[in-house]
């Protein structure tokens, strides 16, 4: 393409890095993303954004950071992907404190969670048995007007069965149908399961 005086584009580099590191071919990812901020065109924030995603697969958490800081001292605005792609990764490692400094961050930068932040928050909340953390984030979601999906009524629900909390599962099952939302296969499992699990054979019964 060079050889013919074409100039690629920052979509064609961007192209040929996830083609990189796609292909499992990381140090030519870095090398070309270097080229790129040497010789330009500058890196994006899809540069930087496919860079980072590949880097937290990796678990390479330290580059994580670093290109991420990079990324902002240079100009460029993160999007909710990308601090989607963070929250997960450090909620692997349940690093809380830097997940609530990412939320906090996202809003002050006018860049507010989304409906894949919001799934990735209550999932990762339910993983560590904090329904009623989970259950709050979901209440500013639909403050927001983001609209829950039947996984996260059922993450948030299958969580408050697990801790034995009965009123509060039933309470999920409620509000989900209250939404409209019909329950699924997996909804009616976790229900009622939880139901019997407490010791109510009989209302799991009449649920069915």
């Amino acid at each position: 393409m060079i050889d013919k005086g074409f100039v690629p584009d920052i979509f064609a580099h961007n192209i040929m890095l996830e083609g990189f590191l796609q292909c499992q071919k990381k140090s030519d990812g870095i090398k070309l993303f270097e080229v790129m901020k040497a010789k330009g065109p500058f890196p994006n924030v899809c540069s930087y954004t496919i860079l980072i995603q590949d880097l937290c697969k990796q678990k390479t958490m330290r580059e994580v950071v670093d290109y991420f800081n990079e990324m902002v001292d240079g100009g460029c605005q993160p999007d909710a992907a990308l601090y989607t792609c963070l929250i997960t990764v450090f909620g692997r490692q349940k690093k809380m404190d830097i997940i609530y400094d990412l939320l906090k961050e996202m809003r002050q930068r006018g860049c507010p969670p989304d409906g894949r932040t919001d799934n990735a928050l209550i999932k990762l909340m339910v993983s560590q048995h904090m329904p009623d953390d989970a259950m709050r984030a979901y209440k500013k979601m639909i403050q927001s007007g983001i609209k829950p999906t039947i996984h996260m009524y059922n993450m948030i629900m299958k969580s408050y069965f697990a801790t034995k909390n009965y009123e509060m599962g039933r309470a999920v099952w409620d509000e989900m149908r209250h939404k409209g939302c019909c329950p699924d296969d997996n909804s009616c499992t976790v229900f009622i399961g939880g139901l019997i699990r407490q010791g109510r054979p009989n209302e799991a019964y009449t649920t069915i």
